[in-house]
């Protein structure tokens, strides 16, 4: 049976669907700049309530700095009292929240995701003006189409001029809540091309890909606002 939420505590389980995150970046000035999606437009009282209910239904749990930690379950007034914390003091003094197992299924049944069209790129530094690439998606395709887009659009260095690895794995941990039955996987060396031209590579080498382009293919719904990820 569909679990019952309204369309603000939806709006919060689907932020923290891919990372956890801060309590007090919900009442930032510039949340939709931290999301990259419009905001909520909820004003504290209401976050507070909406929090504290998804805490009460097991929905969600929150925890003292980005590392390992213990799970804890708050009520109003400690909602509140992270809404306070201080940003400029860094992350290991934020109180972050995110899904539990149960909160992951209730968030799945409400968007219908399709995990074989989701894509993860990251990149991860190395040492000065050396960095690595990885591409990671259950569809080979998707996930050689995003790279022919990262090269297009974001590369900013040079590929590896020895070339990539691909590799398949099984389980993926795509999400902290989220075990995913295989993976394929794309990652090569990037380098700043200023520095060794040797890794130089040609302007736009891709054409451009459509579903790409408009921030990579629709995997999930987002059923209040009729806005498609």
């Amino acid at each position: 049976m569909r679990e019952d939420v309204t369309p603000l505590q939806y709006g919060l389980l689907d932020c923290v669907v891919e990372r956890r995150f801060p309590l007090a970046f919900l009442v930032s000035g510039n949340l939709a700049e931290r999301i990259n999606r419009q905001a909520h437009g909820a004003e504290p009282a209401a976050l507070v309530a909406a929090l504290a209910c998804l805490f009460r239904r097991s929905l969600i749990v929150a925890k003292r700095g980005p590392g390992v930690s213990p799970d804890l379950v708050l009520h109003a007034g400690e909602v509140e009292l992270a809404f306070d914390d201080d940003l400029e003091a860094g992350c290991d003094a934020w109180t972050y929240y995110g899904l539990t197992a149960r909160g992951g299924e209730v968030w799945e049944d409400l968007s219908s995701p399709r995990w074989d069209r989701y894509v993860e790129y990251g990149r991860s530094y190395l040492e000065e003006g050396m960095g690595m690439d990885e591409i990671t998606g259950m569809d080979p395709d998707l996930v050689e189409r995003c790279h022919g887009h990262v090269r297009r659009m974001y590369l900013e260095g040079g590929v590896d001029p020895h070339g990539m690895t691909r590799s398949e794995f099984r389980p993926w941990i795509a999400f902290y809540w989220k075990l995913l039955p295989h993976a394929y996987r794309l990652a090569y060396f990037v380098r700043d091309e200023l520095r060794d031209p040797a890794w130089a590579t040609p302007r736009k080498p891709f054409a451009a890909d459509p579903e790409f382009v408009t921030g990579g293919p629709p995997w999930y719904a987002r059923p209040f606002d009729a806005v498609s990820r």
